[in-house]
């Protein structure tokens, strides 16, 4: 735990530099078959609200980051207005030398 304030505290006090923000970003997916991600997260098959803590340069390249994870896993982005949802958030992981997606996590739900 100290390490993540110590990293945390830095970014925060300005001794260490980002050029990046931190998002998180919430996609309305849908499986059409059961699918693992790259952390071993299951998103079972039907609709699912995927969601990812980036770090990038902006809100419309965190949106691009998660969507390209989601699509290179096997999901597709529903289009409906809201699927796509990006917030400023506190993170949980330091900034690294390129932009980043981490933590990813699916709640399924029904229509």
């Amino acid at each position: 735990m100290e390490f993540i304030k110590d990293w945390f505290l830095k970014l925060k006090y300005g001794k260490i530099k980002t050029p990046f923000q931190h998002y998180t970003v919430l996609l309305d997916v849908y499986a059409e078959k059961e699918i693992t991600d790259y952390n071993s997260n299951v998103c079972p098959e039907g609709n699912a609200w995927m969601s990812m803590k980036v770090w990038a340069n902006d809100a419309d390249e965190a949106a691009e980051i998660a969507c390209a994870i989601a699509r290179s896993i096997g999901l597709n982005i529903n289009t409906s207005n809201g699927s796509i949802q990006i917030f400023d958030t506190k993170p949980e992981m330091p900034p690294k030398e390129n932009p980043f997606a981490y933590d990813s996590k699916f709640v399924p739900y029904q229509e």
